[in-house]
This record gives C-alpha cells, structure tokens and sequence, in this order.
C-alpha cells in the first residue's frame, strides 16, 4: 500500500539522495547553466531563497532545493563567464556569415542585443533561430566580446 506523499517530506528524501558531500559555495552575482541551456545569474539571495535572473524573468528557489538540484547537475556554475548587459541593439550587417534571412530570424526571436545573447547557450540560440550557422553564430559572439559597448551602431 502506497503512502501519501507530503512535499516536505519528499524534498527531505530528495536533498539526502542526491546532495553530495561537497559544500556548495551558493552566492550572489554567480552565473549557472541550466541544463536546457538558459544562463541564470544569482540576483539576490538570503538563508532562505535565491533569487535567479535570465536575462528578462526571475526566478525563485529555496536555498537548500537549489543545492540540491546543482548537485544533481540540473544547473552547471559558470565561474569564468561574463555577462554582457549592453541594450545597445547589435548592426548585424556588420558581421561575416550573417545574412538577410538570419537577421530577420534573430530579430522575430528577440536576439537584438548583446544582452540577449548572454543568457542562453549557443545550442540555445542556434535551437530558437533559422537561417543562423555555428560560424555565423561565433562570429556575432566575437563581434559582441571585442566591440566596445559604446560603438556597437543602432
């Protein structure tokens, strides 16, 4: 016979199968991949909650269930990664291997500035638009790494 299940209880279950005896060093302004290929950056976090940001929603977690779920790999830590949090919309006519029909798919899909790129994965990107290649894809992240934020042309 099956008991029925109470939430507090299966997360008590959950933590001590899957956490690890490593101590996870959790703090703000920390970037994590998800595993679907979204960036979250740790906005804001107490005892209690981490407040994760995409790059124009947030989300809300408790502190040990978003430990848990980084042990098990749902979310990846990002050490090294910058977020670029320019608005400035991107002249993609600049840029090798970026066409009429790419363009056109980057916009319909709200990738305009370098901002928006930042916050997904290029698996993500390349996912969610038509007409955009791997090479056209590094070209426009070179583009966004090397031009300063103040001369990318509107």
């Amino acid at each position: 016979m099956l008991k029925p299940l109470n939430w507090k209880h299966t997360a008590l279950e959950r933590e001590s199968t899957t956490m690890t005896d490593k101590n996870i060093p959790v703090k703000e302004g920390q970037h994590y991949e998800h595993n679907r290929g979204q960036i979250y950056t740790i906005d804001y976090m107490n005892d209690d909650i981490v407040l994760l940001y995409d790059g124009s929603n947030y989300r809300m977690e408790q502190v040990d269930y978003f430990k848990s779920v980084v042990s098990t790999g749902m979310f990846e830590l990002r050490p090294d990664l910058r977020i670029n949090d320019s608005e400035v919309e991107i002249d993609f006519e600049e840029i090798d291997w970026v066409g009429e029909s790419a363009i056109e798919s980057l916009n319909k899909s709200g990738f305009t500035t370098p901002k928006d790129f930042e916050y997904k994965t290029d698996e993500r990107i390349l996912e969610m638009t038509d007409s955009l290649g791997k090479k056209g894809l590094s070209n426009i992240k070179e583009y966004i790494n090397n031009k300063p934020v103040d001369t990318v042309n509107i």
